[in-house]
């Protein structure tokens, strides 16, 4: 790619105008968090998972990302799933039908909409799902960490998932289809 007629020379600059806005000397919870957040929603890592589990369709981000929702919500109505993978409600058929076509999932009724379907995952998707599990980093075993310092960990995190859930329209089980509020009965499939 050329360089822009208008890019600005480097040296030009101050070096405030260059400087991260946020952990820019010392990480700060924000900036770790966010790290850890983009890492964990990388192309890159997504893919080593596909491989490192057997996906059987190597580059279909989406269906895998179907898949990995199914693990945490058990079932879910395909609106649900083309909201929390980004997509639109038309290729989230292609999608399913794709991920149902290799046996890996299976629609039911939704039992709270006679005219509507929930998705899950077949006992193949389940095989699948617990594959991908197994390739994630098991964050009980990190180097130079107690016990009690990854129990802490584990504490704090559900803590937080808890609190910001707790926000109007519990925005995590909405999104991941994680519960973390108790007071959330009828969660969206």
């Amino acid at each position: 790619m050329p360089r822009s007629k208008n890019a600005l020379p480097l040296h030009a600059l101050a070096a405030e105008q260059t400087a991260p806005i946020a952990g820019a000397r010392v990480p700060t919870f924000l900036s770790a968090f966010q790290a850890i957040v983009t890492w964990g929603t990388s192309r890159s890592y997504r893919e080593q998972l596909m491989r490192d589990s057997g996906f059987p369709y190597p580059k279909d981000l989406p269906a895998f990302l179907v898949v990995n929702q199914l693990v945490y919500r058990g079932l879910a109505t395909p609106t649900a799933l083309a909201d929390a993978v980004d997509t639109t409600r038309s290729n989230m058929s292609r999608v399913i039908d794709r991920l149902e076509s290799a046996a890996l999932v299976f629609r039911a009724h939704d039992p709270r909409d006679a005219r509507g379907t929930v998705i899950g995952l077949t006992a193949s998707g389940r095989d699948l799902g617990t594959r991908v599990l197994d390739c994630m980093q098991d964050f009980g075993e990190l180097d130079g960490w107690s016990a009690q310092e990854i129990e802490m960990l584990e504490q704090l995190t559900i803590k937080l998932a808890t609190t910001l859930d707790a926000f109007p329209n519990h925005p995590l089980t909405v999104t991941a289809g994680v519960s973390f509020s108790p007071a959330v009965v009828d969660r969206e499939l």
